[in-house]
Protein backbone atom coordinates (compact mmCIF):
# COMPACT_ATOMS: atom_id res chain seq x y z
CA UNK A 1 0.00 0.00 0.00
CA UNK A 2 0.99 3.44 -0.52
CA UNK A 3 2.65 4.82 2.28
CA UNK A 4 1.07 8.06 1.88
CA UNK A 5 -2.41 6.64 1.78
CA UNK A 6 -4.49 7.48 5.07
CA UNK A 7 -7.16 5.78 6.75
CA UNK A 8 -8.46 8.13 9.05
CA UNK A 9 -10.99 6.86 11.03
CA UNK A 10 -13.62 8.95 13.04
CA UNK A 11 -14.08 8.00 16.96
CA UNK A 12 -17.40 10.57 17.54
CA UNK A 13 -17.76 9.24 21.67
CA UNK A 14 -16.15 12.21 23.48
CA UNK A 15 -19.33 13.64 24.27
CA UNK A 16 -21.60 10.91 25.15
CA UNK A 17 -18.77 8.37 26.54
CA UNK A 18 -16.15 10.45 27.39
CA UNK A 19 -11.60 9.89 26.76
CA UNK A 20 -12.02 6.74 27.71
CA UNK A 21 -13.95 5.21 25.04
CA UNK A 22 -12.50 6.95 22.62
CA UNK A 23 -9.35 5.56 23.48
CA UNK A 24 -11.09 2.07 23.51
CA UNK A 25 -12.45 3.11 20.10
CA UNK A 26 -9.53 4.30 18.63
CA UNK A 27 -6.80 2.13 19.47
CA UNK A 28 -9.57 -0.87 17.96
CA UNK A 29 -9.91 1.36 14.64
CA UNK A 30 -5.78 1.43 14.54
CA UNK A 31 -5.75 -2.27 15.38
CA UNK A 32 -8.01 -3.22 12.54
CA UNK A 33 -6.22 -1.50 9.92
CA UNK A 34 -6.66 2.23 10.41
CA UNK A 35 -3.69 4.69 10.13
CA UNK A 36 -4.58 7.71 11.93
CA UNK A 37 -7.71 8.42 14.19
CA UNK A 38 -10.19 11.40 14.30
CA UNK A 39 -11.22 12.55 17.26
CA UNK A 40 -14.10 14.86 16.99
CA UNK A 41 -15.30 17.68 19.41
CA UNK A 42 -12.20 17.79 21.53
CA UNK A 43 -13.09 19.71 24.87
CA UNK A 44 -9.94 20.45 26.40
CA UNK A 45 -6.22 20.36 25.96
CA UNK A 46 -5.93 17.80 28.74
CA UNK A 47 -8.27 15.52 26.84
CA UNK A 48 -6.07 15.90 24.22
CA UNK A 49 -3.15 14.69 25.76
CA UNK A 50 -4.81 12.08 27.50
CA UNK A 51 -5.99 10.85 24.02
CA UNK A 52 -2.97 11.13 22.24
CA UNK A 53 -0.70 9.07 25.38
CA UNK A 54 -3.26 6.56 25.17
CA UNK A 55 -3.97 6.27 21.23
CA UNK A 56 -1.28 3.91 19.69
CA UNK A 57 -1.20 5.53 16.76
CA UNK A 58 -1.16 9.20 15.07
CA UNK A 59 -4.32 11.70 16.39
CA UNK A 60 -6.28 13.44 14.36
CA UNK A 61 -8.61 16.62 15.79
CA UNK A 62 -11.10 19.52 14.13
CA UNK A 63 -10.52 23.56 15.42
CA UNK A 64 -13.63 25.36 14.79
CA UNK A 65 -14.05 28.56 15.90
CA UNK A 66 -16.49 29.45 18.48
CA UNK A 67 -16.89 25.97 19.09
CA UNK A 68 -14.81 23.45 21.57
CA UNK A 69 -11.92 23.68 20.64
CA UNK A 70 -9.99 25.58 23.69
CA UNK A 71 -9.47 29.37 22.10
CA UNK A 72 -5.97 29.11 23.40
CA UNK A 73 -4.92 25.81 21.71
CA UNK A 74 -2.42 27.31 19.36
CA UNK A 75 -1.03 24.52 16.47
CA UNK A 76 2.50 25.02 18.38
CA UNK A 77 0.85 23.25 21.38
CA UNK A 78 -0.93 20.50 19.24
CA UNK A 79 2.26 19.60 17.83
CA UNK A 80 4.45 19.56 20.70
CA UNK A 81 1.26 17.26 22.27
CA UNK A 82 2.13 15.04 19.39
CA UNK A 83 -1.47 15.73 17.43
CA UNK A 84 -0.68 14.40 13.67
CA UNK A 85 -2.85 16.47 11.79
CA UNK A 86 -5.62 19.82 12.34
CA UNK A 87 -8.98 19.67 10.16
CA UNK A 88 -10.50 23.84 9.95
CA UNK A 89 -14.08 22.97 8.90
CA UNK A 90 -15.03 26.23 9.42
CA UNK A 91 -12.54 28.89 8.93
CA UNK A 92 -12.92 29.62 5.71
CA UNK A 93 -16.57 29.70 5.15
CA UNK A 94 -16.32 32.37 8.30
CA UNK A 95 -14.28 34.53 6.37
CA UNK A 96 -16.49 34.18 3.42
CA UNK A 97 -19.38 35.10 5.77
CA UNK A 98 -17.36 38.31 6.93
CA UNK A 99 -16.01 39.11 3.35
CA UNK A 100 -19.80 39.43 1.80
CA UNK A 101 -20.74 41.33 4.79
CA UNK A 102 -17.83 43.60 4.66
CA UNK A 103 -18.65 43.29 0.22
CA UNK A 104 -22.87 44.05 0.79
CA UNK A 105 -21.97 46.85 3.35
CA UNK A 106 -20.15 48.68 0.81
CA UNK A 107 -22.30 48.51 -2.57
CA UNK A 108 -24.88 49.89 0.33
CA UNK A 109 -22.60 53.01 1.66
CA UNK A 110 -21.40 53.24 -2.15
CA UNK A 111 -24.75 53.13 -3.58
CA UNK A 112 -23.36 51.19 -5.79
CA UNK A 113 -20.68 48.38 -7.33
CA UNK A 114 -17.79 50.57 -6.77
CA UNK A 115 -15.02 51.75 -4.55
CA UNK A 116 -14.37 48.88 -2.64
CA UNK A 117 -12.12 46.85 -4.69
CA UNK A 118 -9.70 45.52 -1.74
CA UNK A 119 -12.53 43.38 -0.48
CA UNK A 120 -13.19 41.09 -3.17
CA UNK A 121 -11.47 39.23 -6.63
CA UNK A 122 -11.08 40.93 -9.72
CA UNK A 123 -13.30 38.70 -12.07
CA UNK A 124 -10.12 37.10 -13.95
CA UNK A 125 -8.93 36.03 -10.64
CA UNK A 126 -12.49 34.42 -10.30
CA UNK A 127 -11.83 32.74 -13.91
CA UNK A 128 -8.66 31.52 -13.31
CA UNK A 129 -9.10 30.39 -9.62
CA UNK A 130 -12.26 27.99 -11.19
CA UNK A 131 -10.14 27.01 -14.15
CA UNK A 132 -12.53 28.69 -16.87
CA UNK A 133 -10.30 29.39 -19.56
CA UNK A 134 -8.96 25.52 -19.67
CA UNK A 135 -13.35 24.73 -19.20
CA UNK A 136 -14.16 27.25 -22.41
CA UNK A 137 -11.28 25.72 -23.98
CA UNK A 138 -12.25 21.73 -23.80
CA UNK A 139 -16.00 23.80 -24.88
CA UNK A 140 -14.83 24.92 -27.87
CA UNK A 141 -12.41 21.49 -28.95
CA UNK A 142 -15.70 19.54 -28.84
CA UNK A 143 -18.04 22.02 -30.66
CA UNK A 144 -19.17 21.18 -34.37
CA UNK A 145 -17.78 23.12 -36.95
CA UNK A 146 -21.45 25.37 -37.00
CA UNK A 147 -21.15 25.67 -33.41
CA UNK A 148 -17.72 27.32 -33.85
CA UNK A 149 -19.16 29.80 -35.96
CA UNK A 150 -22.19 30.55 -33.84
CA UNK A 151 -21.69 33.83 -31.99
CA UNK A 152 -21.45 32.08 -28.21
CA UNK A 153 -18.19 30.50 -29.99
CA UNK A 154 -16.20 33.39 -31.18
CA UNK A 155 -17.35 35.26 -27.74
CA UNK A 156 -15.66 32.33 -26.12
CA UNK A 157 -12.89 32.78 -27.76
CA UNK A 158 -12.34 36.40 -26.97
CA UNK A 159 -12.74 35.75 -23.67
CA UNK A 160 -9.97 33.09 -24.05
CA UNK A 161 -8.19 35.15 -25.15
CA UNK A 162 -8.44 38.15 -23.56
CA UNK A 163 -7.85 35.92 -20.28
CA UNK A 164 -4.36 34.83 -21.80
Amino acid sequence: MDPDFVINARADALALAGVGEVIRLGNAYLGAGATMVFVDGLDSKASAARIVKGMRGPVAINAVEGGKTPPDFDFAAMVAMGIARVSLPGTTMFAAIHGIRAALRAVKDHGGTRDYESLIADFREMHALVGMPGILKLIASTWSEKQRSSDLAQAARRIIAARE
